[in-house]
């Protein structure tokens, strides 16, 4: 055969699959359309939506509409499925019988993908464009504005008050709901008339319109959480009949919106009610009226829950009450992971097509929740939850740039020590000297004022350790008013809200200069004399958040002649606020030692900004600049009248100094060869004068750069600062230098390591739990009054009540981790956690002990496993034969089920079934075993060395022995007394194998039944040694237990 001829068997089979790839082309050239729709919505209402799709719809409706009472996209559906699982058997069978070959299998995918397609290109053709037309407020010539929520709530009133009238007349079934006077069909023909009266006020909802068509397969809809859904293939509104009747009518109202070009889901929401409300029928009517209200009840009670209750309790018939619980009980009944996959498809469907909030856009409105913007971010954002602009915008300008957030904001980072790059100012000095620029210190203008500052207030500073400089000045004849927008929308920047000029003030000099300021009201204040004193004691401030917050000597206050009117670098005082009433204030800067206001923060449990910065270190001189710049932005926003003079208590160091550092020592820290005078223009750039002084280099430390000390530690904070101006990467890296040894871990941290690695060996998960648990949980292990288990360390400053107590043992946060993993279903069911626990029974210290903690639950463990687990452990360190379990533990272990370990005569551990009660306290479903051991006295019984034993050469003899022993003589008893029995020969392998109470055996007895073997370590028993050592040991039983041998 020619070569040139001849052709490979399957290349005809590809050809289908090569004719249908062109047609995959239509999915981006759509999708693109549609990208374009979007961005010209008006282009798209005059091409598309007003001029071409009415006739689309009702051409596809009224061929749809032959096929009377049925629905014929209900049926396409059903075909469809059904086809598709024909399709897949056949596949199933050829590709089991070989007949299926590749190329036809790509062929048949490649036509899915066709036809899904022309589907989506169908979809645009047909009705998709009708999201990218302009919104139907616009449509309808309405206008938007921001309205209070007690306009709402009269919204809410109207609508309940007509539903109430409507309800009285209509029909109920036996339950007292609301029921339709014929079937869903009939109420359905009512909707066509509607918005034939509906379009006669707006011509945009003229047209014809045809009924909805129930859907006989309305189950599996309920089970989807779909009340109704419109098919633009067939122009159909499609409803589901099984729905409690309440919203059937508004339901096909709101698909029929949907015929009618409305895409968006709460338009249609909006259209439907309006349909509804021009019907001549009181059923249709009062669907329609409950859709509008149970949407604007919801606002409400988002808004304010009160006014919601308020409005259910008292204009709510009990008639509605009944429809709505009916309602709510019919969908609540239907959910489960059907409806959340449904669910979720339609939020992707609509997210798709442009509506950005998925199916939370079926009723409601943008708001500043959904932007993530709060009120300190845009006033209004928050409120009624409904975002409304202040100013007109064109369209298509970024919400960013609308609400004045497109500034880009820094976030950085600083290290504790940097108390002076808390403001903007700092952060400038730093970046002028990381851009090689020189800063330059704003200049501040002096505003004298008039008249006499004492003549209004004086300060008495009582605690100047506390407080080495307070420094005030008075404004009167205030002028309260919203402060201006470039400083309003500074503040908004650095996540502040905006609030009076007067507060708006302080604020902002607390961002610029880093330095927190307060305003009080002087009328307030008594005599105006202000004094900085330790609180009394059961002292109480109100402050500014409305709490009232007790106080202790220990605290600093600033206060009046007769009360306090502020926490000192806290909060201040309600009782001294800034009002819209206050005439003359009272502006304070002043320096609070930081660990003052650490202490009272934590004891507070309450920490502001102006804290945060106290507590970092503030410096006196800064406090000067602070209230300098605070009167010049009052006089800047005539704010009110500035009194001439200035208070200024200062008790601090604010004159700069010096320190003077070596040069050569500088470089061997950093491993430099850098000049002095290097050295000195480097810190220039940070405001730091130095200069060159022989060896040493003489610096004066500016009034902010607090962190610089004197003495021994100067050379190491210049050397810091010239690092890294003198950049890092400049720096050549060098070996560690100095004293070096070999260290090595010590033999308590090699045992715990070992018991780790057997515990992880028998196929437990290691925990690591908080040491912190609180009072419920000891209520809840059942413990004791008197327990020793309660003898909890007490926290001074805990998160919560529940982490309050130090723990003082491992099973709380044990069950807590057990009952997250049953939770989440991980299947582990075998943990261990070793970790300390803390006793408060020393006057000094609270004795910390070291605990190995076991917990086993799930179906194959039980207490037996547990005890398995521990004579395993036991036996890794050779302490197996030592240790003795008896009767006993702690009170969260069920009784009968629990047991003490003991080496010697010292307790080590206990171990039990957890129980019931404690169980049902944590929720934790089955049974739990828990076992504590006391790592350390544990670790005190391992000092013994293993030693080589060879086995024997002669045979061991095994035995078994039967006794009849009292029912409270344990199995150990019986073991310690057959193993300390004295014999010529050689015990092993002691073991209980039965344990039998029944036929036979007198009451308040049992039989137990031990093997054991004997031997020898040079010769082979004989008769006579094995019947002497059986005649010891059941003597020695019966001595001892008073045992009698079984027969």
């Amino acid at each position: 055969m020619d070569k040139a001829k001849r052709k490979s068997p399957y290349a005809g089979e590809w050809k289908p699959f090569f004719k249908k790839l062109p047609w995959l082309v239509l999915i981006p050239a759509f999708f693109g359309i549609g990208i374009l729709a979007a961005k010209y919505p008006d282009i798209t209402e005059s091409v598309y939506s007003a001029p071409l799709y009415p006739y689309i719809s009702r051409a596809l409706r009224y061929i749809t509409s032959l096929a009377r009472g049925v629905s014929v996209s209900e049926c396409v559906v059903l075909g469809l499925i059904v086809a598709a699982i024909v399709l897949v058997i056949v596949f199933i069978v050829k590709l089991f019988s070989g007949r299926l070959r590749f190329a036809q299998l790509m062929s048949f995918i490649m036509g899915v993908c066709v036809f899904a397609s022309f589907m989506f290109a169908l979809f645009y053709i047909d009705w998709g464009f009708n999201y990218m037309r302009p919104s139907l407020y616009k449509r309808m010539d309405l206008s938007l504005e921001q309205r209070p929520v007690e306009e709402l709530d009269a919204l809410c009133k109207r609508l309940a008050a007509s539903a109430n009238a409507l309800r009285s007349g209509l029909k109920e079934d036996e339950n007292g709901v609301f029921a339709l006077e014929k079937d869903s069909a009939a109420e359905f023909s009512k909707i066509p008339a509607a918005y034939r009266l509906l379009g006669a006020d707006y011509s945009i909802f003229s047209g014809t319109v045809y009924p909805a068509k129930g859907v006989k397969a309305s189950v599996a809809m309920s089970y989807g959480g779909i009340a109704g859904i419109y098919i633009p293939y067939f122009a159909e509104a499609n409803v589901n009949i099984n729905q409690p009747a309440l919203l059937i009518a508004s339901s096909a109202a709101h698909e029929t919106a949907h015929y009618l070009g409305v895409a968006r889901e709460d338009e249609a929401n909006f259209v439907s009610y309006l349909a509804c409300t021009y019907s001549l029928d009181a059923s249709v009517r009062y669907s329609g009226t409950m859709l509008a209200l149970i949407n604007c009840a919801n606002q409400l009670y988002a808004s304010d829950a009160e006014l919601y209750r308020r409005l259910v309790s008292e204009y709510y018939s009990e008639g509605m009450l009944r429809d709505l619980r009916d309602y709510n009980a019919y969908w609540d009944s239907f959910e489960g992971p059907i409806e959340k996959a449904v669910d979720n498809m339609n939020d992707n469907y609509l997210k798709f097509n442009k509506q950005e909030n998925g199916v939370k856009s079926y009723g409601m409105l943008c708001s500043g929740h959904e932007l993530g913007l709060s009120e300190s971010d845009y006033p209004g954002a928050e409120f009624n939850g409904i975002m409304i602009l202040h100013e007109d915008h064109p369209l298509g300008q970024s919400i960013q740039e609308a609400v004045g957030m497109d500034d880009i904001v820094f976030d950085i980072e600083l290290t504790p020590n940097r108390a002076d790059c808390q403001s903007i100012i700092g952060m400038c000095r730093e970046a002028a000297a990381a851009l090689g620029q020189k800063f330059k210190e704003p200049t501040i203008r002096h505003i004298k004022g008039e008249g006499d500052i004492h003549d209004y207030a004086s300060v008495t500073v009582e605690n100047t350790e506390l407080c080495p400089r307070y420094i005030a000045r008075v404004v009167t004849d205030l002028n309260i008013e919203p402060s201006p927008a470039w400083m309003q929308k500074r503040l908004r920047a650095v996540g502040m809200r905006p609030i009076n000029n007067i507060v708006d003030i302080t604020n902002y000099v607390l961002v610029e200069y880093g330095h927190p300021m307060h305003a009080f009201d002087l009328a307030c204040v008594k005599d105006g004399n202000i004094v900085v004193r330790n609180a009394y004691e059961n002292e109480i401030v109100t402050t500014l958040d409305g709490k009232e917050r007790a106080v202790t000597p220990d605290m600093l206050l600033i206060a009046d002649p007769e009360k306090g009117v502020g926490i000192a670098g806290v909060m201040g005082g309600l009782n001294s606020e800034i009002t819209a009433d206050t005439k003359a204030t009272l502006f304070e800067a002043a320096a609070f030692k930081g660990s003052s206001i650490r202490a009272t923060t934590r004891k507070l449990h309450h920490v502001t900004d102006a804290a945060a910065r106290f507590i970092k270190g503030v410096e006196a001189v800064n406090a000067m600049l602070a209230e300098e710049r605070a009167i010049e932005l009052v006089d800047e926003l005539h704010a009110g009248k500035v009194i001439g003079g200035t208070i200024d208590v200062c008790n601090a160091d604010i004159s700069e100094h010096t320190v003077y550092t070596d040069i050569a020592h500088i470089n061997r820290i950093l491993h430099t060869e850098i000049a002095g005078e290097d050295m000195a223009k480097m810190l220039a750039t940070i405001n730091i004068d130095a200069k060159v002084a022989g060896d040493k280099l003489e610096v004066r430390i500016p009034h902010f750069r607090t962190d610089i000390e004197d003495g021994l530690e100067a050379d190491w904070d210049i050397a810091e600062e010239v690092a890294r101006l003198y950049g890092y990467y400049n720096i050549k890296p060098s070996l560690m230098y100095g004293d070096t040894f070999a260290g090595k871990l010590g033999a308590d941290y090699v045992f715990e390591d070992k018991v780790k690695d057997e515990m992880a060996a028998q196929g437990c998960y290691e925990m690591y739990n908080y040491n912190f648990t609180g009072p419920a949980a000891l209520d809840a292990l059942l413990l004791d009054k008197d327990s020793e288990k309660r003898q909890c360390v007490k926290i001074l400053n805990p998160f919560g009540e529940d982490q309050s107590l130090m723990r003082t043992t491992l099973i709380m946060g044990m069950l807590d981790s057990l009952k997250r993993n049953q939770g989440r279903k991980t299947g582990h069911d075998r943990f261990f956690e070793v970790g300390n626990v803390h006793f408060d029974n020393n006057d000094s210290l609270p004795e910390e002990r070291k605990m190995l903690g076991l917990l086993f639950s799930g179906e194959n463990e039980d207490y037996f496993t547990l005890k398995g687990a521990v004579e395993q452990l036991l036996e890794k360190f050779d302490l197996f034969g030592k240790a003795e379990f008896a009767a006993g533990g702690s009170e969260f272990y069920q009784p009968g089920r629990k047991a003490v370990m003991s080496i010697g005569k010292e307790q080590i551990g206990e171990l039990g079934a957890v129980h019931p009660n404690v169980l049902k306290s944590w929720g934790i479903d089955g049974r739990v075993y828990f076992a504590e051991i006391d790592m350390n006295k544990l670790f005190a019984h391992t000092g013994a060395k293993r030693t080589y034993k060879p086995i024997s050469k002669f045979p061991k003899v095994a035995r078994d022995l039967a006794i009849v022993v009292d029912n409270k003589v344990t199995a150990a008893e019986v073991s310690r007394v057959i193993s300390q029995t004295k014999l010529k020969v050689i015990l092993d392998d002691v073991e209980l194998f039965d344990v039998y109470r029944g036929i036979g055996i007198p009451e308040g007895k049992k039989s137990m039944a031990y093997s054991f073997t004997l031997r020898s370590e040079d010769h082979t028993l004989v008769d006579e040694e094995i019947q002497a050592a059986m005649g010891s040991i059941i003597r020695a039983l019966e001595t001892r237990l008073k045992a009698e041998l079984r027969s």
